[in-house]
């Protein structure tokens, strides 16, 4: 393992997501061993597969959802307040 931390968020209807770290890194650090230790420490199922990729997140707190969810959603780099995130995007 690379000791990359992520973290994993799920949505109001209790499927994942996405995992991931705050900031842009090589794609190639995150295993998917790391990938399914945040799906499992979240309460979900390991993937036998997952395309970690360079991606971005806004905040948008008067969108929050139930209680522990957060409110981003994905948004283009050049959206203000944009969040660059290296992880995983589940459908």
């Amino acid at each position: 393992m690379s000791d990359v931390d992520l973290t994993c968020y799920g949505t109001d209807d209790g499927q994942p997501w996405a995992v991931f770290r705050i900031g842009h890194i090589d794609p190639a650090l995150v295993t998917l061993d790391e990938i399914n230790a945040a799906l499992d420490n979240s309460g979900y199922d390991a993937v036998e597969e997952a395309e970690v990729e360079h991606l971005w997140i806004v905040n948008d707190p008067e969108d929050a959802g139930e209680e522990g969810l957060y409110p981003w959603h994905w948004c283009q780099a050049d959206t203000p307040d944009a969040i660059a995130i290296t992880g995983v995007k589940f459908p």
